[in-house]
Parts: C-alpha cells; sequence; structure tokens
C-alpha cells in the first residue's frame, strides 16, 4: 500500500504526444507537504541506495532481486521470475536529466522539458529503444521504499516486471526543499 503523501506516477509504452490534464495544486502542494514530512522522520538510507549516493551496482541488485522473486501486481496480474536487467549509462542519463526538471519544477511529470517524451529524451541522450517505460516517485527516503511503493501501485508493478525490458537506468534528484524525485527508465534496445 501507497503511504499517505507519497507520490508516484507510471508510464507504459509509446508514448502520447499530447500533454496531461492539469494537476489541482492544492492537491500537489498538499502531497508534497507530507512527503517532506515523512522524509523528516526517515532514518539514514542503505548504502549505495540513498538519492545522493546512488550506486549502479546497489540499484541493479536491487531491481534484479525484486524481478528474481516475482510478485502481484493488484489487477495487472501475477508475475514470475524474470530475467535480470543490464544497467545502462544513456537510460541513467536519461533518468537523471528528469529527476532534476522534475525537482526543480517539484512535480510529476513524464513530459521533460520543452514537452518531450520519454521516448524523446531518450533518444536525446542517444539510446535507440524498442520499447520504453519510466516509473516516477517523489518523497521516498531511499530505493528500497521507492521499490516498495512502485510495487504496490498495479501499473508501477508490472513495468518492474515488464518481460519485454532488457536494460535499467534510475537517478533521483532533489527539490530546493530536499524532497527527492525518483526517475526509473526501463527498456529494451533496438
Amino acid at each position: 500500500m501507497t503511504q499517505p503523501g507519497a507520490l508516484v506516477g507510471a508510464q507504459n509504452g509509446p508514448v502520447q504526444a499530447h500533454p496531461p490534464p492539469p494537476r489541482h495544486p492544492a492537491a500537489r502542494a498538499a502531497g508534497l507537504a507530507l512527503g517532506v514530512l515523512a522524509l523528516a522522520a526517515a532514518a539514514p538510507a542503505p548504502a549505495g541506495t540513498g538519492c545522493e549516493q546512488l550506486q549502479p551496482e546497489a540499484v541493479i541488485e536491487r531491481l534484479n532481486a525484486l524481478r528474481e522473486a516475482g510478485g502481484v501486481c493488484g489487477e495487472r496480474g501475477a508475475f514470475g521470475p524474470r530475467l535480470a536487467l543490464r544497467w545502462h549509462e544513456r537510460l541513467q542519463h536519461t533518468a537523471q536529466d528528469h529527476a532534476r526538471w522534475i525537482a526543480q519544477r517539484r512535480a510529476l511529470d513524464h513530459y521533460g522539458e520543452n514537452g518531450r517524451t520519454l521516448g524523446q529524451r531518450a533518444q536525446l541522450a542517444g539510446y535507440a529503444w524498442k520499447r520504453i517505460t519510466e516509473n516516477l516517485a517523489a518523497g521516498q527516503r531511499d530505493l528500497d521504499t521507492a521499490l516498495r511503493e512502485w510495487s504496490a501501485s498495479p501499473g508501477h508493478c508490472a513495468n518492474l516486471f515488464d518481460d519485454r525490458v532488457s536494460e535499467a537506468g534510475l537517478a533521483c534528484a532533489r527539490d530546493a526543499r530536499g524532497l527527492p524525485y525518483w526517475v526509473l527508465v526501463l527498456a529494451l534496445p533496438r
């Protein structure tokens, strides 16, 4: 179950060219405020999984442990063990640029600077993809917490267990108030 105040977002498959519906500012502000309160009371993050000290080895180890165990994604169904993912630097750069963008704006959004879609952002980073998907989150103190919350959300969970992807990149950036914003990009190269 997602904690109150935790913000998450998922995008599957081909991205759409039109902008998402506007978000109500009061709802976004309330969610961010609760996320900041939860962050302030949090214990230190496990080594290599906190926002500032993400290590590709720790990230891919956790992603692959989750995929190997399988999981249940609500109405999306149950997923058995999945093949291991490989870390990809260009996906990590795609994630990092977007994490900075959404942290700067203090809003979860699958559209990036100049309205670019995930696919366009990955192409700009030099990644040629066949399939690409993205999970977003805000307010989680570390990667393990973000993974737990994504696993509790059917759409995010299905992205984590998608057997049509083979590579991953993840990043985190903090907004001016210190709230972490997480971006996970999963893809299948051309």
